[in-house]
């Protein structure tokens, strides 16, 4: 593949596939399948995708979510020559399975059956009722259509071959996302081709870029010249974009606190879609979240989490109670990010980044309504390269060959994030971009809706509503997925300030201060100016830059300066008018380990070094060794004495130290703990 972007998709003409005879003989095909599915009108790509079934023709569709694709599935079953056919469509989780297998008899009087690894003992019922005839629909996972029951009961059987129909494979791109390492058995769907030939093999999916139909079309033995490709993009004009860097700890989940403003019924609360992928901290999530409802709405299960670990029948319990509004978020995985068909989400929270593939899918889970589609990037994600990928780190050659790993194989990323300073600018995009081009969504400063027209070559289509929260389309946006603006001040405020260098001329000013007001009120007091204002402080106010708001003042020092009610408001007007530069703090060097150092040969300390109080002498309760007598250091009990002194006397010969009188001839020796007492500064 090309390091640019490839150029827009070309579909093959679908006229070198259906001919016009063809067309003419199933001029009613549209008709057809809006008297049996009740609807007003069929969608072209639909009757075209039926159309390929019957002139036996490979293809690969590329629709948006919610447009309708599961009706090239049943389309072909509308003709009374089809009605013993079968379908076999490839699903790739039960949960998504077990609801189709509903919706095919609902929307399209279509008997449908699921085979996959939770049925047990019901499984060889289903397989014989399929050899009867009894289902035209056939839901099945990639692991139990090629295991060795499904192979020698169905598809080595004779019978059951002549009534394959077509093959469909929903969500088509999870071959180039799950092949290679999560479920292997998407990689091997071109073995059922060798069991079946001549049945076309139909491919689905709402988010194909160039990269991933060249993967999945390989994969697939697919050859170029022989398959249709049908591409209606993936454009949903009806959605608002927002991506948002994360403004709290991720830990915390503050950055949610939007969607619980003013609630007072459990219907205030927006119907909404989070998707975490990490289950444990979905499960922590659910948790916070939970806890951010008023008192009398926290027992009610209006937050539930959702993924593949839960069993079928939870799963269908609390996809059915999302429907009917009596649970109001659902926080999941891929589980409920694929195919899932409730038309009246209002929200969708995508957190933390992901590729832009999975990141379309799980927004398009708003269905043909005006809705709003969210993006919390981490921090980090504004620090990675958003155009060429990081080097891939090659196994550890040690590593013996056939073991697994248990890490995650996460995208390799490359260090550096983009700026620009120009108005609308994109990072560029190519077709191995990190996260196909999900970096260049977070850090671009141009619309975010350019960014997804041009990775999937999707005709330009004006939005119904607020396009997306970039700075030239439609900022206001951003202010839907705010926090509080109490909490947000309450964060700032929590926030240490960066401390650099202290500026001297405020240093002297504050020095100043304080010992006016000594002189002032507290002249009599036994301790010194410091008393009220201590050096660190000074050093402190001085290294943050300028100070213009009191409130931020006392947000940042008062809390923490016991005479804030008393002064706070006299030093408030003196650091508030102060113009103090901030200069940063010098890195500290990273150099090779500290070596320990010869005491003997350290150098003295000046003169104006500040002077170190030393100990009082503790009694021991027994005589030291010879040994440890001479490591003894002769220590002056003046509380003068200076740091250079005491550096001297550590090299001194052994000298014997005071004792108290023996207790115990047998008590052990134990070592003088030397506590530093408060004592007055030299300069008192």
């Amino acid at each position: 593949m090309s390091n640019l972007l490839s150029p827009a998709l070309e579909c093959t003409h679908l006229d070198n596939f259906i001919k016009s005879e063809i067309r003419e003989q199933f001029k009613d095909l549209g008709l057809r399948m809006c008297n049996q599915f009740r609807w007003e009108r069929a969608q072209e790509f639909q009757v075209n995708g039926a159309l390929l079934q019957l002139v036996k023709c490979d293809a690969v569709i590329h629709v948006g979510t919610g447009r309708g694709k599961t009706a090239v599935v049943a389309a072909p079953h509308v003709l009374d020559e089809n009605r013993e056919k079968i379908t076999v469509l490839v699903s790739p989780l039960i949960a998504l399975q077990s609801e189709m297998e509903i919706s095919f008899e609902d929307k399209y009087q279509l008997q449908a059956v699921a085979l996959n690894s939770t049925l047990g003992a019901k499984l060889t019922e289903n397989i014989r009722d399929i050899l009867a005839g009894r289902y035209r629909i056939i839901l099945v996972s990639p692991e139990s259509l090629l295991s060795h029951r499904v192979r020698g009961e169905l598809l080595a059987n004779h019978e059951f071959k002549k009534k394959v129909f077509s093959i469909v494979i929903d969500e088509a791109h999870v071959i180039a996302y799950w092949g290679r390492e999560f479920r292997k058995k998407y990689s091997m769907l071109h073995i059922v081709r060798d069991y079946l030939p001549g049945v076309p093999v139909i491919c689905l999916s709402a988010t194909l870029t160039p990269r991933v139909i060249h993967h999945i079309t390989s994969s697939l033995h697919m050859h170029k010249s022989k398959y249709a490709l049908i591409n209606e993009g993936n454009e949903r004009p009806e959605l608002s974009l927002v991506v948002r860097k994360c403004e709290f700890p991720m830990n915390t989940f503050l950055d949610f606190l939007f969607l619980f403003i003013k609630i007072i019924f459990a219907h205030d609360i927006p119907k909404t879609f989070i998707f975490i992928d990490n289950k444990k901290e979905g499960r922590r999530a659910v948790q916070i979240l939970n806890g951010f409802l008023p008192l009398h709405l926290r027992r009610l299960g209006l937050i539930r989490p959702f993924n593949a670990h839960h069993s079928p029948e939870y799963r269908a319990v609390v996809m059915q109670l999302f429907q009917l509004g009596i649970i109001r978020i659902l926080i999941c995985t891929d589980a409920a990010g694929m195919g899932c068909d409730i038309s009246d989400v209002e929200i969708v929270i995508q957190w933390r980044v992901v590729a832009l593939s999975l990141l379309i899918q799980r927004w398009g889970r708003i269905r043909g309504r005006r809705g709003l589609a969210v993006l919390f990037a981490e921090p980090s994600a504004y620090t990675h390269n958003p155009t060429e990928p990081g080097v891939k780190k090659t196994p550890a050659s040690s590593k013996k060959p056939g073991s697994k790993s248990t890490k995650s194989n996460k995208e390799p990323l490359k260090k550096g994030g983009w700026k620009s300073t120009i108005r609308g600018a994109h990072p560029e995009l190519r077709d191995d971009s990190p996260y196909e081009g999900t970096l260049a969504l977070v850090q671009t400063n141009g619309c975010l809706r350019e960014i997804w027209t041009r990775v999937f070559r999707n005709q330009a289509v004006a939005p119904l509503f607020e396009c997306c929260s970039s700075q030239v389309c439609s900022p206001s946006l951003l202010d839907r997925v705010k926090p509080p603006r109490m909490l947000r001040a309450k964060n700032q405020a929590n926030k240490a300030p960066k401390k650099g260098l202290p500026h001297a001329p405020t240093q002297e000013r504050l020095v100043i201060w304080r010992m006016q007001v000594w002189r002032r009120d507290r002249s009599r007091a036994k301790y010194g100016a410091s008393g009220i204002l201590s050096d660190d402080w000074v050093d402190f106010l001085s290294s943050i830059g300028s100070i213009r708001d009191r409130d931020l003042l006392k947000d940042v020092f008062g809390q923490h300066w016991g005479l804030w009610d008393t002064y706070g408001k006299e030093l408030s007007d003196i650091l508030c008018q102060l113009d103090i530069p901030f200069t940063p703090a010098p890195p500290k060097p990273r150099g090779t380990k500290r070596k320990a150092q010869n005491v003997a040969n350290a150098p003295e300390a000046t003169s104006s070094q500040v002077r170190v109080p030393a100990p009082e002498l503790l009694a021991v309760t027994s005589e030291p060794s010879s040994s440890q007598r001479s490591l003894r250091p002769r220590i002056d009990t003046n509380p003068l004495a200076t740091r250079a002194d005491a550096i001297r006397r550590l090299s001194l010969p052994s000298c014997p130290p005071r004792r108290a009188p023996l207790q115990s001839q047998s008590s052990p020796w134990v070592p003088i703990n030397y506590p530093r007492p408060n004592l007055p500064s030299q300069q008192s």
